[in-house]
């Protein structure tokens, strides 16, 4: 199994953030590293942000130690493009197969996502390492453990649109990760960057999945 996947799976969730809102790119991904959270899923939404996707290669560069996907993906030129950029793995939103194709070819693993039962089982059939089932805010928290049943070797991240409360909810009921994203970077807080209470909401977050309190 590849680093990257090995690492949601231990973190028990992937924090996501849309590129836009990284203001100071370098400061963020050092208060991910001092939270101990080595792992970051950033969100390329239109051909211009794709096109400035090799500040992934400039963060590795500096920062060795952090993975970072690229998100938001659904056309397999574009997933080439962000994985010459130095992309470690790749995720879609939708059931887009042809982005496996091209991280197989790179050897990069590639997380696409289900949302009905039809599609979650064709997403699994992927051989994936890990299926997303999005949005999960739409689904009511047990219906994982129907979906286990099934599946029950299948390892599901759930995401869109999650509270701390379901994401905290979802692996109580048997999800491997989630995958976060407002719930634990705020709009304001990114907006004035704050990274002391973006840090703090990490750490406020991983203590709770510790514990699943909520």
């Amino acid at each position: 199994m590849d680093v990257s996947i090995e690492r949601i799976l231990d973190l028990k969730f992937l924090p996501i953030i849309d590129y836009e809102l990284m203001k100071n790119p370098k400061v963020f991904v050092e208060t991910l590293l001092e939270n101990h959270v080595s792992i970051i899923q950033i969100n390329f939404k239109n051909a211009q942000q794709i096109e400035e996707a090799c500040i992934i290669s400039e963060l590795t560069k500096e920062f060795p130690e952090i993975k970072i996907g690229a998100g938001f993906l659904s056309l397999a030129k574009d997933a080439e493009k962000i994985i010459q950029c130095g992309a470690d793995f790749v995720v879609s939103s939708i059931l887009a197969k042809e982005i496996l194709t091209v991280s197989s070819l790179y050897q990069k693993p590639a997380i696409i996502s289900g949302f009905t039962p039809t599609e979650i089982f064709e997403a699994y059939k992927t051989q994936s390492d890990l299926v997303q089932i999005f949005p999960a805010a739409q689904i009511h928290h047990k219906s994982i453990i129907s979906i286990l049943e099934y599946l029950p070797d299948a390892n599901f991240i759930l995401t869109g649109g999650l509270s701390v409360s379901s994401a905290l909810e979802f692996l109580r009921q048997g999800a491997k990760a989630v995958g976060v994203k407002g719930s634990i970077f705020q709009k304001d807080a990114l907006a004035d960057e704050n990274y002391l209470e973006i840090g703090n909401s990490i750490k406020s977050f991983k203590h709770r999945i510790d514990t699943l309190i909520y």
